[in-house]
């Protein structure tokens, strides 16, 4: 339908059904024998901005005068007209809080008004535009609708027909997404002084998100009312708040006097209609606003029921002249229904009047060829018999054709392979779609186990069948955390006073915690909880839910830099005494101390010094583990037995809960969370290993780290079944450190071989709850090939004298693998005797080497007298001296 041009159409009176919008003309269409009076658009294309004394105001050419209230106020500020940003890439109206502050601090606001609306007695007032956010900052406050008596600034950002802080609409838990055009719709209605807004938010979908309605009450039945489309509040401080607006539309109408009446332009089905699909959802439209409630009248029944049994129905998008009507189950195949609207009234009680059912027929298998569904593995996540799936996985299917809602344990049922009765799991069903849906265990599967997913009662919407593939089966991880959450805070920023940002582990804080570089572990961004003794300083993760079949596992790097007195407490579900891990202080001698809540001897730990903490929680027994930087356990606490104190789900780690009055530094990173059955096999973790089993073509690294799924118990190079490298049946010297509560570090003595296979044996590896190891023993793999870059030539040049010149030296390089980044370079420049005499030594960082041929320029600081002989040596990087070129020889 073509874009109607309202200004072509300017006549005395017409008549045309009343809408709140049709998102396909972008025009708002008027009540059947309603008489147009007066109208306002503006799509803002020829408007201007206008600077004023106390800030800007927009000034419009339409007809009936500018609608954005001049004046001298300052709160129509920061608006500016820009092309390509409007809706369908038109100029649009731009709203933002600038870059420019008031003194406190705040960004300041921006609003735009209408003029005022004086409403003729029984008229309608129906105020549109569309509005789309680029910016919405969490601390944003902004009001929409703002209909009020006086031009006055709003009194709250709660004045509004919909009110947000940040993106959430309040009362209505809706979001606003960044980057959507959204259409708001205001109609304003009633006779005298009493005023009524019926309020709407309508997505791109032309679904309608939220609605509301307000009274508004004016002194005298022609008073005009003043309109807020848009209010940004000025409290801001984050970053500003930007917003475009377009084709702004005011029009009033005179009341109708006739029923109402279905209006066949805006109903989504004809009378008569057949071959319905089973999950119809019918859209009713009506001529002019009917009556609050009408929806409830509608019923729907199969037409040969004498006794018009109503059908269940959902009925949503309700606004003030539509609405639609979905059947909780699907319809029933080559059947006759009838839709009954004939209780539907208008907001003046007037009775519906003409059609007043509607009949159709569901699909009918004789008269429509039904296509069978398909599997469609594309868009399905997982394969059958894969294995290695999570025990909380979703599991999301998808199919080639339109299907009914699945049911869960009746269409779809989730049991364990092996199970030959086929007891159902129960599921929960999530993500519908039109051609798919997501399952999940409401329980976590076990490990190791094998299950069937049968979803072979899936139909079309036509009643086809499954066809081919009705049935997954699927392995689960022979091992591995259930659950996993984890926060390096590399993306951390610092909240407002009192907060602090919210990750999957980390929740909030009440005061004095900062995110900085240089305060994490080895010098990266880390959070830091300073303070000089003023109010309390806690810092609590997010709640994880825990039975007595599971242990939760808290884990992070921790640096007190700073402590005085019983100053810290370390505990679970609140900062207390009694529910304490650890406690941290500094005693009368001046030592620093962690120790137990009820006398255990303390541990006097360095400041200024990188730790791991571990705590292990279980609903009966919690245990508490510090291990020193070489990985040693340093100081264990157990409160088990008569120690024990039983925690209750859901539980809350509290690393900082500080008490009143006591300095202190604390400084964190690194923090994880995650959950294990009680008897859970320790294994690899091959996500945060560095090598994994059969990997070839592996870089010899300066050292290599394995991960584990759990914190480990014994030092894993002490004893029987200690970690050890071989290459062959020779083992390879090596260190082998614990570098985390879970992790350890090997590295060689030497130098790895390129093109050779090497073992790394951990028989003997066990967990700090003394869970033994599951799976394999070792891993095996192969270093690359030699020497994957080759020298093609060189430009350094020794001269008869022995002199090599400062400046710029080129090196030709053939590189048959893939880039690198950070490479080294090293030039070495010998006299006569090249093994004791060294003429010079010159180190270049941070190099890129391109796949294939790539020219290198090295600059020398400076010239050298006495060299007979020059070598140049690739690396690569700084901390990890693995050669990666054929030495490039240069002889005088």
């Amino acid at each position: 339908m073509a874009e109607r041009n309202w200004y072509g159409m300017l006549k005395k009176t017409f008549t045309l059904a009343l809408s709140v919008f049709i998102l396909m003309t972008q025009a708002v269409i008027p009540p059947v024998s309603a008489e147009y009076t007066s109208r306002t658009a503006d799509n803002f294309e020829a408007g201007s901005v206008i600077e004023h004394a106390s800030g800007y105001y927009y000034a419009s050419d339409a007809a009936s005068g500018a609608f954005i209230r001049p004046g001298s106020d300052s709160w129509a500020k920061h608006i500016s007209l820009v092309e390509g940003i409007g809706y369908n890439g038109t100029r649009g109206l731009y709203l933002h809080s600038d870059t420019t502050k008031y003194a406190s601090g705040n960004y300041r606001v921006s609003s735009i008004m209408t003029k005022g609306i004086t409403m003729t007695g029984g008229s309608t007032i129906l105020v549109q535009h569309k509005i789309k956010f680029e910016g919405l900052p969490a601390d944003a406050q902004i009001a929409f609708g703002v209909f009020q008596t006086d031009q006055t600034a709003p009194s709250s950002v709660l004045a509004g027909a919909f009110s947000s802080y940040g993106s959430t609409i309040v009362n209505t838990g809706y979001t606003i997404l960044v980057g959507v055009w959204y259409t708001m719709v205001y109609e304003i209605t009633g006779m005298g002084t009493s005023k009524q807004v019926n309020s709407y938010v309508i997505d791109e979908n032309n679904t309608v998100c939220i609605s509301t309605n307000k009274a508004i009450t004016v002194k005298l039945a022609d008073s005009p009312i003043y309109c807020y489309p848009v209010f940004i509040c000025g409290n801001v401080t984050t970053e500003p708040v930007r917003a475009v607006v377009d084709d702004f539309s005011m029009t009033e109408y005179t009341a109708a006097s006739q029923a109402v009446s279905l209006d066949p332009t805006r109903t989504s089905i004809a009378d008569g209609t057949v071959n319905i699909p089973l999950n119809q959802v019918f859209t009713l439209g009506f001529d002019q606003s009917i009556a609050e409630g009408a929806a409830d009248a509608v019923t729907l029944y199969e037409t040969a029921d004498n006794t018009k049994a109503p059908i269940a129905v959902t009925l949503t998008n309700k606004t003030f002249h539509s609405f639609t009507v979905k059947p909780i189950q699907p319809l029933t195949l080559a059947t006759q229904y009838t839709l009954d609207v004939s209780g539907v009234s208008n907001a003046a009680g007037l009775a519906l009047t003409g059609q007043k059912t509607i009949a159709f027929t569901s699909y009918d298998p004789d008269h429509v060829e039904i296509e069978p569904v398909h599997l469609d593995p594309a868009g399905t996540s997982f394969a059958q018999g894969q294995t290695e799936i999570g025990l909380e996985d979703d599991l999301t299917l998808a199919f080639n054709q339109d299907i009914l809602p699945p049911v869960a344990g009746s269409s779809v049922t989730l049991y364990k392979t092996a199970d030959t009765t086929k007891t159902p799991i129960d599921i929960e069903i999530s993500a519908v779609t039109a051609r798919g849906f997501t399952v999940k265990s409401l329980l976590p599967l076990s490990f190791a186990t094998g299950y069937t997913l049968d979803f072979s009662g899936v139909t079309t919407t036509l009643g086809g069948a499954i066809e081919g593939t009705s049935t997954l089966n699927f392995t689960t991880i022979l091992s591995g955390p259930m659950f996993r959450a984890q926060d390096t805070l590399e993306e951390a920023v610092s909240g407002t006073s009192g907060t602090l940002y919210e990750s999957s582990v980390l929740a909030k804080t009440n005061a004095y915690v900062s995110v900085e570089t240089g305060y994490g572990y080895e010098g990266s961004q880390g959070i830091r909880v300073y303070n000089t003794g003023a109010g309390n300083a806690d810092l609590w993760t997010q709640s994880y839910e825990l039975d007595e079949s599971e242990t939760l596992y808290f884990e992070c790097k921790i640096n007190i830099a700073e402590m005085s007195g019983d100053g810290l407490y370390m505990s679970l579900n609140s900062v207390s005494f009694g529910r304490t891990i650890f406690r941290v202080g500094k005693n009368s001698e001046g030592k620093y101390y962690i120790a137990a809540y009820d006398g255990q001897s303390p541990y006097y730990y360095t400041p200024n010094t990188w730790y791991t903490m571990v705590w292990k929680v279980g609903i009966n027994a919690q245990y508490g583990y510090l291990f020193d930087e070489n990985g040693l356990l340093v100081y264990e606490v157990t409160y088990t037995g008569s120690r024990a104190r039983p925690v209750t789900s859901p539980v809350t780690f509290y690393p900082v809960g500080r008490i009143t009055g006591t300095n202190m530094d604390v400084r964190l990173d690194d923090i994880k969370v995650y959950r294990l059955a009680v008897s859970h096999g320790i294994s690899l973790d091959n996500e945060d290993s560095s090598v994994t089993d059969g990997a070839a073509g592996v870089v010899p690294q300066a050292y290599i780290t394995l991960a584990f799924n759990q914190p480990l118990g014994k030092n894993p190079a002490d004893g029987e079944g200690a970690v050890a490298l071989y290459k062959g049946d020779e083992r390879v010297p090596a260190v082998v450190r614990r570098v985390g509560a879970n992790t350890i570090r090997i590295t060689p003595n030497v130098l790895l071989e390129p093109g050779t296979e090497y073992t790394i044996t951990y028989p003997g590896i066990a967990s700090l709850s003394g869970n033994s190891r599951s799976g394999a023993d070792h891993l095996s793999f192969t270093t690359r090939s030699v020497y994957s870059i080759k020298t093609t030539g060189t430009s350094l040049i020794i001269q008869e004298n022995g002199t090599v010149f400062s400046g710029a030296i080129q090196l030709y390089l053939q590189n048959n693998a893939e880039a690198v980044d950070n490479a080294v370079f090293v030039v070495a420049l010998y006299g006569e005797n090249k093994l004791s005499q060294m003429v010079g030594l010159e180190v270049f960082q941070n190099q890129t080497i391109e796949e294939g041929s790539s020219e290198i320029t090295l600059s020398l600081a400076r010239n050298y007298a006495g060299v007979r002989y020059a070598e140049i040596f690739l690396y690569n990087d700084i901390s990890d001296l693995t050669s990666l070129m054929y030495g490039c020889k240069v002889i005088k």
